[in-house]
């Protein structure tokens, strides 16, 4: 391999390990010269995917659903929105607790942006979008509102794919994104709510995915850099 494909990205495997042994793993992609993304998977068998996510980036200028829409007003997803004649809506999954004070249409390459989104409080339990990470989905399975008990229909929902796309944006041709302190929270079984059956504190594996672009996730400093140090040397 050359040595200039061995510096495009780093492989960073850190967090502690939690009781419950599960891991999500997030990875940065550059679809275009412009573009990026940040997706993330969920190890099985030990959780019920992905609950909350969060994490600094730097090299970008925009971030939403849609990398070539600089109109995006932020993260949209995946949640569902329930509708009740005549005016009554509802709406849940990814749609609470984000940062709104960001705006994702106006961002400095040179700046450091902190990201963080949960689900929101839901009702029932099963209004909670469980395997994210996992497995690939529409949030249209989502369960109605329970108050009151009937009359709700969806009005709109997301497909998401696995490893499902958290964000993804623009930067400047060509540029560096660096992806830190990355962190986030599972489910530990589905159709059991939040609260105590959250993991809080899963394994992070931070993988990035070689590209022809410059592309880094660190979740500790010092291991990224001695990865790089020894990739130098066995170039």
């Amino acid at each position: 391999m050359k040595k200039t494909a061995l510096l495009t990205a780093l492989v960073v495997v850190a967090g502690a390990i939690s009781a419950i042994a599960a891991t999500i793993t997030y990875q940065i992609k550059t679809p275009t010269a412009t573009t990026w993304q940040l997706v993330a998977s969920s190890s099985s068998g030990d959780n019920a995917g992905i609950y909350s996510f969060g994490f600094d980036i730097k090299g970008i200028t925009s971030f939403g659903i849609d990398p070539i829409n600089s109109g995006d007003s932020g993260f949209a997803g995946p949640l569902v929105t329930f509708f009740r004649s005549p005016s009554t809506r509802k709406t849940f999954g990814f749609y609470n607790n984000f940062n709104s004070a960001l705006d994702p249409t106006s961002i400095l390459a040179s700046a450091t942006t902190t990201v963080k989104t949960a689900q929101g409080l839901a009702d029932p339990s099963l209004d909670y979008v469980y395997g994210l990470g996992q497995a690939a989905g529409n949030s249209n399975t989502l369960a109605p509102p329970t108050s009151p008990a009937t009359g709700w229909s969806v009005e709109s929902s997301n497909a998401y794919v696995n490893p499902a796309v958290l964000f993804q944006g623009e930067r400047p041709a060509g540029g560096q994104v660096v992806v830190s302190n990355l962190n986030g929270a599972v489910f530990i079984s589905s159709n059991s709510g939040a609260g105590a059956n959250l993991n809080i504190a899963p394994s992070i594996i931070a993988a990035a995915v070689p590209e022809p672009a410059l592309i880094a996730l660190i979740a500790m400093g010092a291991i990224g850099l001695a990865v790089a140090a020894k990739r130098r040397r066995t170039a």
